[in-house]
């Protein structure tokens, strides 16, 4: 399976090499040279990581790469040179941008890919609990409303409320989502 990769590089041979090494280990990747389309395209698309080379002309590269990985839900890989890329990873890990240095060293850069498909697994696996809880936050809420009406229709306590929804969904062979949402139908 082809993963999206955005490369940012404003250097032709640099971006050649990029380009290349991520396509030999079946990278699909997109490449364009500053930062202002690099923003615009990730409100048009998905990617899986965003790879900057540094420096770009015009752009910062670090806050380009900062800025990406607070607004998306996507790794970011800051390519620097060598002389500051321990001060710039310290700045960078803050927020979640994996910095390397220059020249470019083919295993670090396969071991920083892996890391970086690894950390978009688990972002994509707690996007989907997030979605769950939500969804189980709606139901609650409608289950609540809809038992809050009961006791006020019926002038019956919190628990006889609850166990009507419960009998009436397991008599009518619906979940207690949909029992709520037509006893709030019907009494609204």
């Amino acid at each position: 399976m082809a993963a999206n990769v955005l490369l940012v590089c404003d250097q032709p041979k640099a971006a050649d090499f990029f380009r290349k090494f991520l396509q030999q280990n079946h990278y699909e990747v997109i490449t364009i040279s500053n930062g202002e389309e690099a923003k615009r395209l990730c409100m048009e698309q998905n990617f899986e990581t965003c790879i900057i080379n540094a420096p770009l002309h015009g752009d910062k590269a670090e806050h380009l790469a900062r800025e990406l990985a607070q607004k998306n839900m996507f790794q970011v890989i800051l390519f620097v040179k060598a002389e500051v890329e321990v001060e710039t990873a310290a700045h960078m890990e803050k927020y979640g941008v994996i910095t390397l240095g220059k020249p470019v060293h083919t295993k670090l850069f396969w071991d920083a890919l892996r890391l970086s498909k690894i950390a978009n697994n688990r972002i994509q696996m707690l996007m989907h609990e997030n979605l769950k809880l939500q969804k189980k936050m709606k139901e609650l809420k409608l289950i609540t409303q809809a038992k809050l009406i009961l006791m006020q229709s019926l002038n019956i306590s919190e628990e006889e409320a609850h166990r009507k929804i419960e009998k009436m969904a397991m008599d009518r062979r619906l979940s207690k989502r949909e029992i709520a949402q037509e006893i709030i139908s019907t009494y609204e």
